[in-house]
């Protein structure tokens, strides 16, 4: 081959990487643009809230004030609310991390809460998280359950 017909083909090449990486860079910019954060507190997050105080899923973890909740939208119909350990002094931790112990979404209509189960990466009913974490509302696991169990769904939880 040719310097010149080289050099042509590398300009090519090089265009095409250009143009590919602008479309890259545009479809990652337009699927951030369906989500957004709420600033605002939604209805959904006391309906989670007491979800979770039923099912006293966090009460051997931590208090309840030192959990902390991210709410953002992504898909219509739906709220995200991410529960996060709160590491303020009074709550203990490492004051410079921020862990994420869990995902939800709840339905705008309050009527569906589904929880995040990451191992699998898919959204399944609330109920269903206290197969994988130790719900205190539920009665204490025979010996042969406990031997059994799932393990815990990230390091985080694991502590």
């Amino acid at each position: 081959m040719a310097p010149n017909a080289a050099g042509a083909m590398s300009a090519r090449w090089l265009h095409y990487a250009a143009v590919g990486l602008v479309l890259v860079l545009v479809l990652v910019d337009a699927a951030k643009a369906e989500c957004r954060l709420l600033r605002d507190v939604s209805p959904t997050l006391p309906a989670l809230e007491r979800k979770l105080d039923e099912l006293q899923l966090y009460r051997t973890r931590t208090r309840p004030e030192c959990l902390s909740y991210i709410q953002w939208s992504c898909e219509p119909g739906w709220t995200d609310i991410a529960v996060h350990e709160n590491h303020r002094p009074s709550c203990g931790g490492d004051p410079k991390t921020f862990p994420a112990i869990d995902h939800f979404r709840v339905s705008q209509d309050l009527k569906v809460v589904q929880w995040f189960d990451m191992p699998n990466a898919e959204y399944l009913p609330l109920e269903k998280v206290c197969e994988h974490e130790k719900c205190s509302a539920q009665k204490a696991p025979d010996k042969k359950t406990a031997r059994t169990a799932a393990p815990a769904l990230s390091a985080s939880a694991a502590r």
